[in-house]
């Protein structure tokens, strides 16, 4: 079992995220591929497990800023997902993914949870 603690922050893409992330891996400089090591090692990550479970509050009716910041690291393109004609499809396939919800004041649900339905 792996425990992954997001509250101790994650790195934010940048610009050269996002530029070696779109570079063909067979392509990609040293740097490049040092730039998305912890991408790659979150997805690989992911992969490897058959149940996940996000435990989250909700913040201001949102997701944290690490939450985000976690989705916007393994959320790559032709290799967790890909886009088609009818709209982007997950590639992890078979996964468990349970939720945790903690809100003091946004019930889950309720018009003014973004978080939940972000998820």
């Amino acid at each position: 079992m792996l425990y992954r603690d997001l509250a101790t922050g994650l790195p934010q893409i940048n610009e050269d995220w996002i530029n070696a992330n779109f570079t063909p891996p067979e392509d990609r400089s040293d740097v490049q591929k040092e730039t998305l090591s912890l991408s790659d090692d979150l997805v690989a990550e992911l992969q490897a497990a058959d149940t996940i479970l996000i435990a989250f509050p909700i913040y201001n009716f949102g997701i944290p800023a690490a939450l985000k910041a976690w989705i916007d690291l393994v959320a790559r393109v032709r290799v967790t997902f890909q886009y088609t004609e009818t709209g982007p499809v997950g590639l992890l396939k078979d996964k468990r993914v349970i939720l945790t919800v903690a809100s003091g004041g946004t019930e889950v649900g309720a018009t003014n949870d973004f978080a939940t339905a972000h998820l």
